[in-house]
């Protein structure tokens, strides 16, 4: 009994040993497409180490983990490229260090139900256009990665939409400038399904453009669908503030969504709607 004993418990000494020995650890990667270029700003979440960041100009992307076994699963995605997912065990031990991303292939069976063929005269304003000076909402630094954080609004609709402007009011940033990311998503069950755009939507930010709205002109991007959606800000810039990009908000209508570094989606923590709002058309 004696020698089986200590032999389970060499065991487990060798288990336990095994799996620290992948905790600490930094993986640096190139995303590159299939022309070999880097890729930039695209996402990259570890989910079961609630971790996450983004690529940066050339395409390389670091992430220190805490806490991630060899069988963990990296998730990569971006707007107009396939999204992949692989297990770490090649990225913690070196064997990979680029990743190609192919291009995405989007189904357009969508524009058979809803197109720029249809009718849109009612113009709308979704989410919430108003600057309330009492309350504040916005994104916070916590555990997680700070780029790649997501934010935005429930934009509630019935009827077949095309979106023409997007409005953002921003109480205030810790830099000079921040980059974002916007992002346009299909809503299933209030949360954010699949993008809707098909292009890349980039807005620098910097303190000067903070005492009035911020308004994108979207009719270019020929953006429709049908039903609720969301029109979010995704951060771009690796900031270590506490409270770094804020909106005002109203406690009302409880619109708005985040997603931190780990890359899963939320309902604000309070009943909250944020300065965010689209402008659209819609069919009558």
């Amino acid at each position: 009994m004696i020698q089986s004993h200590s032999c389970s418990t060499f065991l487990l000494i060798s288990v336990l040993i095994l799996s620290t020995s992948l905790y600490g650890q930094t993986i640096t990667c190139t995303l590159v497409d299939n022309n070999g270029e880097g890729i930039p700003f695209a996402n990259v979440y570890v989910p079961s180490a609630w971790k996450g960041t983004v690529s940066d100009m050339k395409g390389v992307f670091s992430l220190s983990l805490k806490q991630a076994s060899s069988d963990s699963i990296a998730t990569i995605s971006c707007i107009g490229y396939e999204t992949k997912k692989l297990k770490l065990r090649g990225l913690l031990n070196g064997t990979i260090t680029s990743i190609t991303l192919g291009d995405a292939s989007y189904e357009l069976a969508e524009a058979t139900v809803v197109g720029s063929n249809l009718n849109y005269t009612k113009a709308e304003i979704l989410g919430n256009p108003k600057r309330n000076q009492n309350v504040t909402g916005g994104y916070s630094q916590d555990s997680t990665a700070s780029a790649g954080m997501e934010l935005g609004n429930l934009m509630k609709t019935k009827r077949n939409w095309i979106l023409d402007k997007a409005g953002f009011h921003i109480r205030s940033i810790s830099r000079d400038t921040m980059h974002f990311e916007v992002n346009v998503y299909k809503a299933k069950k209030g949360f954010p399904d699949e993008p809707i755009n098909r292009k890349r939507i980039f807005l620098n930010v910097d303190s000067s453009m903070l005492e009035k709205p911020i308004i994108l002109d979207l009719t270019d991007q020929n953006i429709y669908g049908k039903g609720d959606f969301l029109v979010t800000l995704e951060v771009l810039d690796q900031v270590d503030s506490t409270y770094y990009v804020s909106f005002p908000a109203h406690l009302k209508k409880s619109l708005t969504r985040y997603k931190a570094g780990d890359g899963r989606w939320r309902k604000a923590p309070v009943f909250i709607s944020v300065g965010l709002w689209a402008e659209v058309r819609e069919e009558e």
